[in-house]
């Protein structure tokens, strides 16, 4: 008997290629060899351009990422709420550690976040304090974190950036930006907001802004343009390769950064 090769065919010629293995083996009088076919059917093609456009990471294991999230809270100067109590940074990615090292059942780092962002005995969520003094709920901070970190993109992030800029001269620029805010709690508009499974989550305009603010703040330290904050913030959610939603007065939806774009020019699309 032949010895059996693996081998990878496309589905339409699995057959032609059988036969042919066959036929030769017949000719010379032995047995024909095992065949060991497998498929491999090709990527969807959405599923095939994120996989080549956004940066490989497959080389982190969860336990990596999870250590890259530890060392990114200890680097981010933030204050951490646990109840009434503030925690530093570094005092807060060592309860990240402890947590991790105490629970062996924490299989993935989405896991993690969930556990170490537990609400304590009193109910209330950890919270980590922005530099605009906002607090979040932490869970929301280390999943935006996660998202950074399996993306490839530089583990600060915009989070915990330094910004030279004196705080003045940065309100002077960033003054755009706060009126497209405005627009946006204004307009009265429904916005459609993907997860990362299950249907998108709608908003009203004032949850958006302020979902958009809070992203801003937290994840956009160096952003101070229109146009890079549309593009970086307004567009989509990071991780999630669908677009934010407004949804117009006739019913349509369209991507919000196409009507943001529309709003700094001219009057919104009706």
């Amino acid at each position: 008997m032949g010895r059996p090769f693996p081998t990878t065919v496309p589905a339409g010629v699995r057959g032609l290629l059988a036969c042919l293995v066959t036929a030769a083996a017949t000719a010379c009088g032995d047995r024909p060899p095992t065949l060991v076919v497998t498929e491999e059917p090709p990527l969807a093609a959405p599923v095939r351009a994120q996989a080549q456009a956004r940066p490989r990471t497959e080389g982190l294991s969860e336990r990596d990422k999870i250590e890259r999230l530890a060392a990114w809270v200890e680097a981010s100067g933030r204050v951490f709420l646990r109840g009434r109590r503030e925690t530093t940074a570094g005092e807060f990615a060592d309860v990240m550690r402890e947590t991790y090292a105490a629970h062996d059942d924490i299989r993935t780092a989405r896991e993690f976040v969930e556990r170490v962002g537990r609400p304590g005995p009193d109910g209330r969520p950890v919270r980590v304090r922005l530099p605009n003094g906002t607090e979040v709920d932490v869970r929301t901070y280390l999943h935006d974190a996660l998202d950074r970190i399996e993306a490839g993109l530089p583990p600060d992030g915009g989070v915990h950036a330094s910004d030279p800029t004196p705080p003045r001269e940065r309100a002077a620029t960033d003054a755009d930006i706060v009126d497209l805010l405005a627009r946006i709690e204004r307009s009265g508009r429904t916005f459609l907001v993907p997860q990362r499974s299950g249907p998108p989550k709608r908003l009203d305009a004032a949850a958006f802004a302020d979902m958009l603010t809070k992203k801003w703040h937290f994840l956009g330290a160096d952003v101070h343009d229109v146009g890079t904050f549309i593009d970086e913030i307004a567009a989509e959610p990071f991780g999630v390769f669908s677009p934010y939603l407004v949804q117009l007065e006739d019913g349509r939806t369209v991507p919000v950064a196409d009507w943001l774009r529309t709003v700094t020019t001219a009057a919104a699309p009706r």
